[in-house]
């Protein structure tokens, strides 16, 4: 009899632990700061201005998350070797950095003619719209929040600038 108990015990305790494993994977492991918790400083980097990224957070896919959001990246500028923030959109570049490739050049604005760049056919109308577009009132989509992996709080959570823009490969 207290075989038996022991034996259903043991078999409740693996079947809990397993129970629980399962549940914990599955849960995400992102969070998401509201905008205010970033120290936003507009002239913290120019636009071409190349920096090296330290960190990268890519966060879920956006269809997972209402109203979008903002990536976190950490980079260093090259000239000044300060540490700045800089908040920016999905990028590929970006999602493969390595410490032997990690130069990127920041954009504070949308860079309209690289978007274009693949769109050689286009009606002549939709080229004298894109041409009269004045590029310097283009800006990014606002969001209002930054995704997080509180796994890596040690380098995102700081008191660095912060700017909103994108970062874009250099090749090496």
């Amino acid at each position: 009899m207290i075989e038996i108990k022991t034996n259903k015990m043991k078999y409740l305790s693996i079947l809990l632990f397993i129970i629980l494993i399962t549940y914990s994977g599955c849960g995400n492991k992102y969070s998401f700061w509201q905008l205010d918790h970033f120290n936003l400083d507009e002239t913290a980097l120019n636009d071409n201005q190349v920096v090296s990224v330290i960190y990268y957070c890519k966060g879920p896919f956006d269809d997972q998350v209402e109203h979008g959001f903002y990536r976190h990246a950490v980079v260093i500028h090259n000239d000044s070797k300060d540490t700045i923030n800089v908040l920016t959109f999905p990028n590929t570049d970006l999602e493969y950095f390595t410490p032997s490739s990690n130069l990127f050049v920041f954009n504070n604005r949308p860079n309209l003619n690289e978007a274009l760049a693949g769109f050689d056919d286009l009606p002549d109308d939709m080229n004298k719209i894109i041409n009269e577009i004045d590029t310097t009132k283009v800006s990014w989509e606002k969001y209002s929040k930054v995704v997080r992996d509180p796994e890596y709080d040690y380098i995102a959570v700081n008191k660095y600038k912060t700017v909103i823009g994108s970062l874009k490969g250099v090749s090496q």
